[in-house]
C-alpha cells in the first residue's frame, strides 16, 4: 500500500501539471488519515505473528539471543532509501512482543553486543568489511570460508553469548532459569 501511493506520488511529481497537483494535494491528506492507521495496525499484527512463531519454536527453559540494537538509527549511515525502510521498521516492537511471549513460556530473552557479528568469520574469527561481498553472501578473505550472511551472524550472535556466559563454544549449554534478560 506505501509503495503504491509512494509511486502515485511520484508520478504526480513528476509531470507538475495543474491537476496532478490537484490530485496531489486531494490524496495527499487522505493517505495520511487513512495509511497511516493501516500501516501501523499492519506492522504491530505482522510484529504478533513473527513473535508468536519464533517463540513457539522455543521450549521452557531455553534461551532467546538477539542483538542489543538500541540506538541503531543513530548509529548507522545509509542512503535515502535505505533510511527510509530502517526508520520504519518495528524492531523494538517485536522484540518487547517477543520478550513478553517468552516470558509467558519460561523462555529467556538475552540481549548481546552487536559489533561485527556480521563482518566476523564464524570460522577464523577474521574482521573484515570486504568478508561481506554482497548483502546476502559471506566469504572470508583469509580462510575462504562462504555461507549465507544470515547464517554466519547467528553463529557469531551464539558465539558471543557463550562467551559472555563464560562457556565455550564447543561445550553444551544447559538451560537455567536463572537465565535474565538484559540489555
Amino acid at each position: 500500500v506505501e509503495r503504491r501511493h509512494a509511486v502515485l506520488r511520484s508520478e504526480l511529481q513528476s509531470k507538475g501539471t495543474r491537476s496532478a497537483k490537484r490530485k496531489l494535494k486531494r490524496t495527499s491528506g487522505r493517505q495520511r488519515r487513512c495509511c497511516a492507521i493501516r500501516t501501523s495496525c499492519y506492522r504491530r499484527d505482522c510484529d504478533h505473528v513473527l513473535s508468536k512463531r519464533l517463540v513457539q519454536t522455543m521450549e521452557s527453559g531455553q534461551t532467546l539471543v538477539f542483538e542489543n540494537l538500541t540506538d541503531i538509527r543513530g548509529k548507522v549511515k545509509l542512503k535515502k532509501a535505505q533510511r527510509k525502510r530502517l526508520h520504519k521498521w518495528s524492531f523494538a516492537q517485536l522484540q518487547a512482543f517477543v520478550e513478553y511471549k517468552a516470558q509467558a513460556l519460561g523462555v529467556s530473552v538475552v540481549f548481546v553486543d552487536p559489533r561485527y557479528t556480521s563482518q566476523k568469520c564464524s570460522q577464523c574469527k577474521h574482521v573484515s568489511r570486504s568478508n561481506r561481498p554482497e548483502q546476502s553472501i559471506f566469504k572470508c578473505r583469509v580462510c575462504k570460508f562462504t555461507c549465507h550472511a544470515d547464517h554466519n551472524a547467528a553463529i557469531n550472535i551464539r558465539a558471543n553469548y557463550l562467551q559472555f556466559k563464560g562457556l565455550s563454544v564447543n561445550q553444551p549449554i544447559v538451560a537455567t532459569q536463572g537465565d535474565i534478560s538484559f540489555g
